[in-house]
């Protein structure tokens, strides 16, 4: 099943942007997943009237006073996001006809990167499909 690529990774950084290209390109496999668990990740709840309770709300962290000294903070707040986002990805897959591929078994927090001097943080999480396939994403917040 392949959904419109809105999710793209740079070559250079890994990072991931969000954009549709021209001309549009379609993605499969674990490149969608890790597309939905990214836009999962940034979803802020509420915002989505059909399901308002979706959305991990990662960009709060955005203009936040972030502690970029205390690492173990900031790690235990994104965990709980990916968790969450975990969560409401399993729950909207179980009524989900996608291959095994395109639905996620586990999502883990790898690593947290504060870069204090550019005021970003780079997320680093391990998303692994049903099938055990697993790839690492990296979601950057600026």
């Amino acid at each position: 099943m392949s959904d419109v690529k809105i999710v793209s990774r740079d070559p250079v950084t890994g990072v991931l942007s969000i954009g549709i290209s021209r001309p549009p390109q379609f993605v499969s496999g674990i490149d969608l997943l890790v597309q939905i668990v990214t836009i999962e990740l940034l979803h802020s709840p509420g915002r989505d009237i059909t399901d308002p309770e979706t959305g991990a709300n990662l960009r709060s962290l955005i203009g936040a006073n972030i502690a970029f000294d205390d690492e173990a903070e900031i790690f235990a707040e994104i965990k709980l996001m990916v968790q969450t986002a975990e969560n409401n990805i399993k729950t909207l897959q179980a009524s989900s006809n996608r291959p095994a591929n395109e639905q996620l078994g586990k999502l883990e927090l790898m690593d947290v990167v504060p870069d204090e001097e550019n005021l970003q943080l780079e997320i680093i999480i391990r998303v692994t499909s049903l099938d055990q396939q697993s790839t690492d994403a990296v979601v950057g917040l600026k």
